[in-house]
């Protein structure tokens, strides 16, 4: 682990938050990458098989941060601020789920059951975070519809339906997301629902429509990118919704007013 340590240094001052520092350290730490690919290289058939997986997973994981970065730049250059963001947060789950997969490799010390674990997380990852396209001009995400070929990542699926992020640049600083259900995302993209990624059932229908209260929203935050990550959950938050205008009780809509009772003489 000593060998990528320079590599757990730049995850570090890009959780810091603060991009000038990052970039400088990202800098001053590709030399040292470098020089670890080389040495590799020429030793990578000595390797064991754990040590060529502990190898592939940390150059994995230096690629989702330099793929961190150059959306972070691109966000603060105000250069498609949709499609940065969203591309933050793609990266963000890719170096969490490399995370993962290096956590089940070192807790099981290299066994081969452990190096099987580390390559499932790993093959889960990549499927997932795989860019699919758009193949109707009609699949509506929400109340926007999507060009044809127009680039979209699903984030996660639930109750027959898939939460979407638009990769492509939109109309805002805010990339577009939100349900849809499967059947339409299986027919008007590349997408297609499958249970060993997903192990909902498609069939399941929870909500009677979208959105249905509680409804899971991505947090906007001008301050922070909109998208509030944790560096090392390698997920969204995302935070329940509920309206909070009062409920006004009104009379059924064929109800007659009740007389008054006859006044005594």
């Amino acid at each position: 682990m000593a060998d990528y340590h320079y590599i757990s240094q730049l995850e570090q001052v890009v959780n810091a938050g603060n991009y000038e520092n990052a970039s400088r350290e990202a800098r001053r730490l590709r030399p040292e990458h470098d020089r670890r690919i080389v040495e590799a290289t020429n030793q990578y058939s000595s390797y064991s098989l754990y040590g060529r997986k502990l190898h592939d997973l940390h150059v994995k994981k230096f690629n989702a941060l330099e793929n961190y970065l150059d959306a972070w730049r691109d966000q603060e250059r105000s250069i498609n601020r949709a499609s940065a963001r969203a591309a933050m947060a793609r990266a963000q789950y890719v170096l969490s789920g490399t995370n993962e997969a290096i956590d089940a490799l070192l807790t099981g010390a290299g066994s081969f059951a452990s190096i099987a674990k580390a390559e499932e997380i790993e093959k889960r990852v990549q499927k997932n975070s795989y860019t699919h396209r758009v193949t109707s001009k009609y699949l509506l995400v929400d109340n926007h519809r999507l060009k044809t070929n127009e680039p979209l990542w699903v984030i996660e699926v639930a109750a027959g339906h898939a939460m979407v992020l638009h990769m492509g640049s939109g109309g805002s600083s805010s990339p577009i997301s939100g349900w849809v259900s499967i059947s339409d995302l299986e027919k008007r993209s590349t997408w297609r629902y499958d249970s060993s990624l997903y192990p909902q059932s498609p069939g399941t229908v929870v909500y009677k429509k979208l959105p249905s209260p509680p409804v899971r929203v991505i947090i906007v935050d001008d301050s922070y990118y909109r998208w509030r990550f944790s560096m090392f959950s390698g997920w969204p938050h995302y935070r329940s919704h509920r309206s909070h205008r009062p409920t006004r009780h009104r009379s059924p809509p064929f109800s007659r007013p009740h007389k008054r009772p006859p006044r005594r003489r």
